[in-house]
């Protein structure tokens, strides 16, 4: 009778901690239920974040080639300023052709400001993009950074 006693004592606390198991059944569905809202949201980020990165690809792809561009376009500066160097070596102190040859330098250095601030957008693109794809690690940025 010792061990009615304790297997009582045991069911009783067990239903007093626990409750019924239909309870606890109701319990661990409504858990399941709120983990799979969850699970729902984080998927939808995580397809908001991959179109974000996406974008910020096209982006990069995009300021490659205009990177490009404007190299073949400096080089084919660098090329005419050398020609146009080698005229006015030969011609002298031939005022047209210097000031056409000052002029086309003040071009260039605009030319290659432009290419300086397309590399910096490229790289701060890039930044971003590292970023955003490393979400949910610690390496994501903070407030500050932002």
């Amino acid at each position: 009778n010792g061990f009615t006693l304790i297997g009582a004592l045991i069911g009783m606390y067990g239903v007093y901690s626990w409750g019924i198991f239909d309870d606890v059944i109701s319990y661990l569905s409504k858990l399941n239920d709120l983990y799979q809202d969850n699970i729902d949201r984080l998927n939808n980020m995580g397809e908001v974040l991959q179109n974000d990165v996406d974008d910020i690809n096209q982006s990069i792809d995009s300021l490659k080639r205009d990177g490009n561009m404007l190299e073949n376009t400096m080089n084919q500066y660098n090329d005419l300023k050398r020609e146009l160097q080698e005229i006015a070596d030969k011609n002298g102190d031939n005022q047209d052709v210097m000031s056409l040859l000052n002029e086309f330098t003040d071009l260039s250095e605009n030319l290659e400001t432009v290419i300086e601030d397309n590399e910096k957008a490229h790289l701060l693109s890039i930044f971003y993009s590292v970023k955003l794809y490393d979400y949910g690690n610690k390496n994501c940025l903070n407030k500050k950074q932002y």
